[in-house]
């Protein structure tokens, strides 16, 4: 079956292709496709079948390449590696999978905004780079969100580690997804103006900054710095580091993260002590509000 319904999307890709001309052309997986029977005696399955009946999403616990490489809309280039199909990782995974995504989020929501389908994983790459270790948490793209990290490392999981999936997770969920894809959720300009006039500074004071850490990334309302283009040369003449404040994309990237990461106890203290990142989380949650009414202040 699985090999029955990769043909048919690649014949559905080869269509699309061809129809270069008709705009918007979208096909849906067929739910038959997919076990969703009830099976009371498997606490996986069971809740898989519950979720779709409920939300319309499908949980996909052994995903294979058909389920999320081709989107008709462009072409995923990634690997995801399905967990192994064990009953206690499995439900050990899904446990995950509710913490980090699917409990965040009200009934309503889950109804109007939740994908097509979520898919569990052991492991996200890019492809070309399989021999790196995994460090992609979560991926979003115009039907799914897939969610790694569930392999049997899992028992060993501190509470931060936790929350770097759920902040990673989410952040894709919202940007790449609801942003990106669907189109309803809009960040206002308003956000980006705050920190406007530092978005890609370089010129610091070199007698003072010295590493990443001796620039005070809130007081200009951002998270953190563009790790893509900081880095450190040991040159021991030439060398040092060379440090790059956010841009725009980063920055909204980071402030998910950061909302979906922390605590109700860490945000609150540095929204108290810096006034510009208190002005970015109040414009950033009047626009996730627009969506079903998500109150990001009420994260913990």
């Amino acid at each position: 079956m699985k090999q029955v319904r990769l043909m048919i999307i690649c014949v559905l890709l080869f269509g699309f292709n061809a129809c270069s001309t008709e705009d918007d052309i979208h096909a849906k997986v067929e739910d038959g496709w997919y076990n969703l029977e009830d099976d009371p005696s498997d606490p996986v399955q069971h809740y898989i079948y519950q979720f779709y009946r409920d939300y319309q999403t499908i949980i996909i616990k052994d995903p294979e390449v058909e389920d999320y490489r081709y989107n008709f809309r462009k072409r995923n280039n990634i690997r995801i590696v399905a967990p192994t199909q064990e009953a206690v990782l499995l439900e050990k995974g899904l446990d995950m999978v509710k913490d980090v995504f699917i409990d965040i989020y009200p009934d309503g929501f889950k109804k109007d905004y939740f994908p097509y389908s979520i898919i569990m994983a052991d492991s996200i790459l890019f492809l070309g780079m399989e021999e790196q270790i995994p460090s992609y948490h979560g991926f979003a793209s115009t039907n799914f969100v897939a969610i790694a990290g569930i392999r049997s490392e899992m028992s060993g999981y501190t509470d931060s580690d936790v929350r770097k999936i759920r902040g990673e997770v989410n952040a894709k969920f919202w940007n790449d997804y609801l942003s990106a894809i669907k189109n309803v959720f809009v960040v206002p300009d308003d956000f980006y103006e705050v920190s406007k006039k530092f978005y890609g500074q370089s010129d610091w004071d070199w007698d003072v900054v010295y590493t990443p850490d001796d620039v005070d990334w809130h007081e200009m309302g951002f998270i953190s710095y563009d790790p893509g283009n900081t880095s450190f040369d040991d040159d021991p003449v030439w060398g040092g580091w060379w440090i790059q404040a956010p841009n725009k994309s980063i920055d909204i990237s980071q402030w998910l993260e950061f909302v979906f990461g922390t605590t109700m106890e860490e945000r609150e203290a540095l929204l108290e002590e810096y006034p510009l990142m208190k002005k970015k989380y109040e414009i950033l949650q009047g626009a996730m509000k627009k969506c079903g009414g998500f109150d990001i202040s009420k994260l913990n």
